[in-house]
Formats: C-alpha cells, structure tokens, sequence
C-alpha cells in the first residue's frame, strides 16, 4: 500500500480584518448671516393733481395750517342763504372772515366767470348767521390755529368749496 501523501500545511486563512470605516462627516448647515438691505434711495414726491376742490386764492396766503374738513351740510347751510343774493349765471361766490381786535368782518362776492378781478360783492339773506358759522368752526382747530387773520369760504357753481385761513401778521 502505498504511503498516504504527508499532510500539507495549509496555511489558515486568517480573515483580514475590515477596513477601518470613517465616521461619517457631518457638514454643518452654511451659517447665513442676515444681509442689511439698503433702504431705497429717497424718491421726490409726487406732484398731486390738485384735489377737485380747490380753488385759486384770492391773495396767496402764509397759511401753515390746514383747514378743518368741512361738512357738506354745513356748506349747504350757507349756500342756502348765498343762493337767493347770485345772480342766475353766477361761477363763483365767496364770504371773507376778517378778525381784527376791534371785531369780525364779512364780505361777500359773487363772479359769472371764474377770474377775481370780476368779482362784485352783494348781500346775502343773514349775514349773521353765515359769519357765526364761518367763525364757530374754529372749536375745531388747534388752539395754535385759532389766531387766523382772515378765513375764505369758496363754492362754485359746480358744487365744489374750499376753507383757506390767512395767518398772515
């Protein structure tokens, strides 16, 4: 019988060991860092149409106050007592309020076109009772606004009316 072949050493196979594994790579968020926003550069203001009540003044006023906003009846309240002293083609009327120390005094205008140099003045039916109301309208300014050198109620013939003050000195 033949020899059996002499053991071979085989060599043992040793696993490798596994690769060393990274941790995983943590990236933060990118910091975003609040950016100031330049304000927009400082654009004129627009020029407004003038507002469909206005009226030219007779004299340019020195005026820094705005007058109170009218009530549309008290505004019919005068007219109604303007209305029977215009003439039938009439463009435009206008009471003038003057303070003075010595008192209050109301004229009255009346135009058939829209210039001032027409203007003729006239009566009214109370005129009273339309300087009482002109003048009462002050409970509803300021007190710094109260020293008005004269007041200028206008309505056309279209409907519209303004209140200007002359605080000229």
């Amino acid at each position: 019988m033949p020899k059996p072949p002499a053991p071979v050493a085989v060599p043992a196979v040793v696993p490798k060991p596994p690769a060393p594994v990274a941790a995983p790579v943590v990236v933060p968020p990118p910091v975003i860092a609040p950016v100031a926003i330049p304000a927009p550069a400082p654009q004129p203001a627009p020029v407004a149409a003038p507002a469909t009540r206005a009226i030219a003044a007779i004299a340019p006023t020195a005026a820094p106050f705005a007058a109170p906003k009218l009530d549309e009846k008290l505004v019919e309240q005068i007219f109604s007592c303007l209305a029977p002293g215009l003439p039938q083609d009439w463009k435009r009327t206008w009471v003038v309020v003057t303070s003075a120390e010595t008192g209050v005094a109301t004229k009255f205008y009346v135009t058939t076109s829209y210039r001032d140099e027409d203007a003729e003045e006239f009566v009214p039916c109370n005129v009273q009772e339309i300087t009482r109301r002109i003048t009462g309208l002050n409970d509803s300014l300021p007190t710094e606004q109260r020293r008005w050198k004269s007041a200028r109620l206008a309505i056309n013939s279209e409907g519209e009316y303004e209140l200007k003050y002359d605080y000229a000195k």
